[in-house]
């Protein structure tokens, strides 16, 4: 679910424009637990980018039996708030172009050994990172989201997607905020 209104974002020297919203998953046969996370969908290429960090985690619920009417308040508590959550995104992403990733290859190492089956896209990303020419964090996890682009199965789309999210909230990006105007949901 994406915002009406986009949100110019100032990246280093340029403005760009997201559309913050997020992304609901759930599987009927108990396979995934019921989240709730922030997503951020770049205007210029739709790249996704899926922020799962904790303070960017609208829900997390293991599949148990629960009242419709319980559910539909943990649901409502879980997107009040939003909007704030996404500028807080959108300020890490921005400040994101001024981080310069030094050993590309043991972080993006470090990443995709955190979820099984994902260590093999190390080399495309690593390419699509070196075509584009950019050595920040904001680089990578562009690299990253794009590879994920191509991915025919929903889930890694899915995991990498996060992965790319739990780079942008790792370390120090949340220094100065960079969000122009925010959307009204």
């Amino acid at each position: 679910v994406l915002a009406e209104k986009p949100i110019e974002v100032r990246i280093g020297n340029k403005t760009e424009t997201y559309y913050a919203g997020f992304y609901l998953r759930n599987s009927q046969v108990g396979f995934t637990a019921l989240t709730i996370d922030i997503y951020f969908l770049r205007l210029i290429c739709v790249n996704g980018l899926m922020v799962a960090a904790e303070q960017f985690r609208l829900l997390y619920r293991t599949h148990r039996p629960i009242a419709d009417d319980v559910l539909w308040k943990i649901l409502n508590k879980s997107l009040v708030g939003m909007e704030d959550r996404w500028s807080q995104g959108l300020n890490l992403l921005g400040n994101a172009s001024g981080v310069t990733i030094g050993d590309t290859d043991s972080v993006l190492g470090d990443l995709l050994r955190q979820v099984p089956g994902m260590r093999h896209l190390k080399k495309a990303i690593s390419e699509e990172m070196a075509q584009a020419g950019d050595g920040s964090a904001f680089g990578l996890i562009q690299a990253m989201t794009h590879v994920a682009q191509g991915l025919s199965v929903p889930d890694q789309r899915f995991e990498l997607e996060r992965l790319a999210g739990r780079l942008l909230t790792q370390g120090e990006l949340g220094r100065t905020p960079v969000v122009t105007t925010v959307a009204t949901a």
